[in-house]
């Protein structure tokens, strides 16, 4: 990781992740689907995913940290935690090349907070279309923009990222 940190209870942090040509995902749908399916199983263990973005070339998550079991340290705790993160992104490990996520954590009081949370999501959102690989008027399928479309509760955390963008 570029930037060891603490883990904290309840906490939420940035996490993104820069794929070189040769970790990139091929742009197949099952590409998309296994790596989100591999989240889903790794990450999520010790995470809530707030929000997610997965491109050809770059992901990024915001997620929240699981509350800390009784008979941990802190040290033990961040160490689960970090292991999660590089298990989750060893994924696109190909032979000894190196994966370095960068792990931010976000301010958990203030105005601070709500700004950086609200401007990572709409980023995050945002890239498909600034990148040309959607129009507009679309919606990237492997994001959790997917999740608020069409006033349709179709995932557990969309009321949330609604009531949390607008």
């Amino acid at each position: 990781m570029k930037n060891p940190i603490a883990f904290f209870p309840f906490t939420e942090y940035r996490l993104s992740l820069s794929l070189s040509n040769i970790h990139s995902l091929n742009g197949s749908m099952l590409v998309y689907q296994d790596f989100i399916d591999h989240v889903n199983f790794q990450l999520c263990k010790d995470f809530l995913v707030l929000a997610y973005v997965v491109l050809p070339n770059q992901c990024h998550f915001i997620v929240q940290s699981r509350s800390m079991h009784p008979e941990e340290s802190v040290r033990d705790f961040s160490c689960s935690l970090r292991r999660s993160i590089y298990q989750t992104f060893e994924y696109f490990k190909k032979e000894e090349n190196l994966i370095q996520p960068i792990v931010l954590p976000i301010p958990q009081e203030g105005i601070d907070r709500v700004r950086i949370l609200k401007s990572s999501i709409e980023h995050f959102h945002s890239l498909p279309m600034r990148m040309g690989l959607i129009d507009e008027n679309e919606t990237w399928p492997y994001s959790s923009c997917t999740w608020i479309q069409n006033g349709k509760v179709i995932h557990p955390l969309s009321k949330w990222l609604h009531d949390f963008l607008c």
